[in-house]
Formats: C-alpha cells, sequence, structure tokens
C-alpha cells in the first residue's frame, strides 16, 4: 500500500512538473506581441557583444570578437546600431539607414553596404529580435518557440527561424533566437550557413539610459578605401 502510495506521488508530482514547463512556455503569437512591445519599451540598448565562428571543415569552434554595441530606434523607422570591437583588433561596424559601414581603423580600409529598404528591418527583427512589426518574419519565415534555456546565467526563449524561401535559404539554414525572457531583447544569436558553418553573437550587460545620436556618426579619414556592394 506504501509503494503504491509513492508511486502515485511520483506521478502526480510528474504531471505537475510537466505542466508548469508548458505553461512557462509562451505561444508564438505572445512571443511575437512581447517583441513587439520590447521594441517600443526600448528605443536605447548598449552593452558588450561576443562574436564566435564555426567553420564545419576543422570542426572548431573559435573566439574571434569582443567589444561594445548601441542600438536605437528613437525617432526612427529603422534601428541605428554600431559596434565596436577592440579585441583581436579594432573595427567598426555601423548601421544607419540602410547602409553598413564594415571599417578597420588600422589600415584605414573595410566596405560599404547597401540594401534595400524593406531588407533592414528584416534583419533587425530576424537577428536581433528587435521587431516594430513581426508580419516579414511570419511572411518569410518558419518560426518555432523551442522553449526556455539558461544563457550567460539569464533565463530566456528559444525561436528558430527557418527561411520559407530559396532566396533566404540560400543565405541562412536556421538562426537560434535567444531572447530574455523578461525583457524580450537579444541574449544570443545562432547563424546557421547551408554549409554547416555558424556565427554565434553573444550580448549582456545591457543598458537602457538614453544616448547620443552621434554615436552613431561614422567620419571616415578621405584616403579610406572602401569597398562598395549592393545587397
Amino acid at each position: 500500500m506504501k509503494k503504491t502510495m509513492r508511486l502515485a506521488v511520483m506521478l502526480i508530482a510528474m504531471v505537475s512538473i510537466q505542466h508548469m514547463a508548458v505553461s512557462q512556455t509562451p505561444t508564438l503569437e505572445t512571443v511575437f506581441a512581447k517583441m513587439e512591445k520590447a521594441n517600443k519599451d526600448y528605443p536605447y540598448l548598449q552593452g558588450t557583444v561576443e562574436k564566435s565562428i564555426y567553420t564545419d571543415f576543422i570542426a572548431k569552434l573559435k573566439f574571434d570578437k569582443s567589444g561594445k554595441i548601441w542600438i536605437s530606434n528613437a525617432g526612427n523607422s529603422t534601428h541605428q546600431v554600431r559596434v565596436e570591437f577592440d579585441k583581436p583588433q579594432k573595427e567598426t561596424w555601423n548601421l544607419t539607414s540602410g547602409l553598413f559601414v564594415d571599417y578597420y581603423p588600422k589600415t584605414k580600409s573595410g566596405k560599404k553596404v547597401t540594401f534595400d529598404q524593406d531588407r533592414q528591418p528584416e534583419a533587425e527583427c530576424v537577428f536581433l529580435g528587435l521587431c516594430s512589426s513581426t508580419t516579414q518574419l511570419k511572411q518569410f519565415y518558419a518560426v518555432t518557440v523551442v522553449g526556455q534555456e539558461t544563457v550567460n546565467n539569464v533565463k530566456t526563449i528559444l525561436l528558430e527561424l527557418r527561411p520559407k524561401d530559396k532566396k533566404r535559404e540560400d543565405l541562412f539554414a536556421l538562426i537560434k533566437l535567444w531572447l530574455d525572457a523578461d525583457k524580450w531583447y537579444p541574449v544570443q544569436t545562432q547563424i546557421i550557413e547551408p554549409n554547416k558553418n555558424y556565427n554565434i553573437f553573444k550580448y549582456s550587460g545591457f543598458k537602457t539610459g538614453s544616448f547620443s545620436s552621434s554615436v552613431f556618426k561614422l567620419d571616415l579619414p578621405k584616403d579610406a578605401q572602401m569597398e562598395t556592394h549592393k545587397f
């Protein structure tokens, strides 16, 4: 009789735990709503970023770059993003109004990439989870709420995004996006290419206080050697 009671208690406990896990994982529509709300709630973000690269051929994940990141959508239809890598060498990323600049101060060289107006909001939403609208996400990607994970001691909700069309499939096989389960801004992004290589971006120490828009002003020297591309 005691064994039967213990078994019954264990079964009830297991069912309760499973129910709690399910109830704590939000639905996809809830996630989309939270993402759009967070985009409005946090017009300014600044923190640290680390980028790692995995090359399938040599099966090695290596630490690549680290630095600071600033993100703002204050007064803009799209975000402005600035990244200042300081390790292993100085490198600047600057994204604003459909223009992405990747610049190496030491060699005074880099590239400028321009892209269609609708591309930037999609990229912000897919890679950072910062969406003024999730319409493009629903249109171009099959999105799955995988569940909860703890990343860098932060409770997150993990999303998987699979492209629906060949144009995007040729670029990305899968995108994994970890969002802070409380504040709903990015904690980690994994971008997996069709050849199984991938990049991982880790974000930490985000502050939400405002900062000057001059952060996104990039004055390149006149003798900078810049390649130009259209995406």
